[in-house]
């Protein structure tokens, strides 16, 4: 699923992949990514449309897709540098 969100164009980073399965065929997944700055808003929506329809695609037992749009700044906070350097290692 990250692969997928990270293929888009205009997906600078993924911050954060949740998933929460409350059966075999009932899985939620919520994602945290951070867009190019200079992306049109219709542009987010549209990629957003693209990221669920492949996440389904890929997986059919995901029913529900939660999209945060946040910098990784902003998702991170206080503890930015050291998520950063985890993402590198």
């Amino acid at each position: 699923m990250k692969a997928i969100a990270d293929a888009q164009p205009g997906v600078a980073r993924v911050n954060e992949l949740l998933t929460m399965h409350f059966g075999p065929s009932d899985i939620l997944v919520a994602l945290s990514l951070d867009f190019d700055d200079a992306m049109p808003a219709g542009e987010v929506e549209r990629t957003v449309s693209r990221i669920e329809k492949a996440i389904k695609s890929a997986h059919p037992d995901v029913t529900r897709i939660f999209i945060e749009a946040q910098s990784f700044e902003g998702h991170w906070g206080s503890d930015v540098e050291e998520r950063a350097s985890e993402l590198s290692n």
